[in-house]
């Protein structure tokens, strides 16, 4: 219940701002609909939000899918009781309202969705193994529904009783009512303070309704005279969906890719509202699990991003029974862009650590036989840090030509890349594809000693 104010939000877009605005169409007659396309229409503004669709929508525009699935369940199981009670009060004579028809609504909605709850501890796997052929039949329920109920209109020869100056008015009708919520819902949500993921979740789940669960409910409530009742529902149903298709993909074209970096957590913890740089060679900020971990990013502490590198972690990593030194962390980085994130970079605290391509080191050369070489002033290693892997100048101490297996020297190294590094940090290196030593980095240099700059 931690997104009780999105979910009252949809709820709030569902059942009060489309009822209204469908009242405010009374004006509308008779001059642009008539007086049954109207009851059609205002018992469109009555129908729960759609699930499937709005699910598939928000993950198109990554947004919160986890709030979509919930916003359009609960949407569908307050509309089994809310749509047939607004429609008595609002409909009048025009729906078919009582006990007996709220009992129908009941047993056809609710009760198969509360048997499949009852009943997943004993056929759960078989479902889960099954997925893929059940899927066919979930999909085609729905299809079989929205054919009955075009094969319905079409004995009943609505399309003969609406002339096509009317269809067209009432597409013009829908659009503006389409057109209308998502703006009161896209804007709305983003004046509450809700954060975009919320936002994309409340746009397409409070602006959608419900072909499979008003198709039910409209021949239940009007009996024979549903096939004219829903047809303002099936032609907003269509264009709901060419529109949100479109809007979606702006969605999702309108902010970088996110990025998904696998990690191990090195030192430290984060708190919430803590910010993170993420230091390396590209990338840039996301909201991490534990500081310092190894993942994408290229420091860039921009105004722009400043409050999107906020970590909105757990309070406390150890909390979640996660072990911060040493343990392997899976990452979403808000904002990233797919591609920035490389491995070997690290998050970090602000200011905490720093890029460096330069410094100085205390080395020890394995032996021969296990792959160590003579190692020369300008010479080329592949080096090893954290899980970055870079090459590498060594320049050997004055006064020393060449250092030898097993022995070990004061050494200054130039990486072709800067690399997050602090001193005392541990590093291997490797000579022609082969083990070749191991380092401690002792002192963090900007430039060759005696280069100016």
């Amino acid at each position: 219940m931690r997104s009780w104010r999105l979910h009252l939000t949809v709820l709030a877009c569902t059942f009060m701002v489309f009822p209204l605005l469908g009242l405010a169409a009374r004006g509308l007659v008779p001059y642009v609909l008539t007086q049954p396309l109207y009851t059609g229409l205002l018992f469109l503004c009555l129908v729960p939000s759609t699930v499937q669709s709005s699910i598939a929508f928000t993950s198109i525009a990554r947004g919160n899918v986890a709030a979509a699935i919930c916003a359009g369940s609960f949407s569908s199981l307050v509309g089994i009781v809310l749509t047939p009670l607004l429609a008595a009060l609002l409909l009048g004579g025009g729906g078919g309202f009582s006990a007996r028809s709220l009992v129908s609504i009941v047993f056809q909605l609710l009760v198969p969705f509360l048997a499949g709850q009852l009943l997943r501890r004993w056929i759960g796997g078989f479902l889960t193994r099954h997925k893929k052929i059940l899927g066919f039949v979930d999909r085609g329920s729905i299809l079989f529904v929205v054919y009955s109920a075009f094969s319905t209109g079409m004995v009943e020869g609505i399309w003969h009783q609406v002339s096509p100056w009317q269809l067209l008015s009432l597409l013009g009708v829908e659009a503006v009512l389409l057109a209308l919520m998502l703006t009161i819902t896209s804007y709305g949500s983003k004046k509450a303070g809700f954060p975009r993921g919320d936002r994309i979740a409340i746009t397409f789940a409070g602006s959608k309704k419900s072909l499979a669960a008003g198709l039910p409910m409209a021949t239940v409530l009007f009996g024979g005279g549903a096939g004219l009742a829903v047809l303002p529902l099936m032609l907003f149903h269509q264009m709901q969906l060419m529109v949100c298709a479109v809007l979606a993909k702006r969605y999702a074209a309108r902010v970088p890719e996110e990025a998904g970096a696998a990690a191990v957590a090195d030192t430290g913890q984060t708190r919430r509202g803590e910010k993170a740089e993420a230091v390396g060679a590209s990338g840039r900020c996301g909201r991490p699990d534990a500081v310092r971990t190894e993942i994408a990013g290229r420091t860039r502490r921009t105004r722009e991003c400043a409050d999107e590198c906020a970590a909105e972690a757990v309070p406390d990593a150890r909390r979640r029974c996660l072990q911060p030194v040493g343990m392997n962390v899976g990452l979403l980085l808000h904002g990233a862009e797919a591609g920035e994130a490389e491995r070997g970079q690290v998050l970090a605290a602000p200011g905490s650590i720093a890029a460096h391509a330069v410094f100085a080191a205390d080395i020890a050369l394995l032996s021969e036989d296990e792959g160590a070489a003579e190692v020369r002033t300008g010479g080329s290693l592949a080096f090893y840090v954290r899980a970055a892997a870079v090459r590498g100048v060594v320049t050997l101490p004055h006064g020393m030509d060449v250092l030898r297996p097993l022995h070990t020297a004061t050494v200054t190294v130039a990486l072709e890349r800067p690399v997050a590094l602090e001193e005392s940090q541990a590093f291997a290196f490797r000579h022609q594809g082969r083990a070749a030593g191991s380092g401690t980095v002792t002192r963090l240099l900007r430039q060759f000693p005696g280069v100016s700059r």
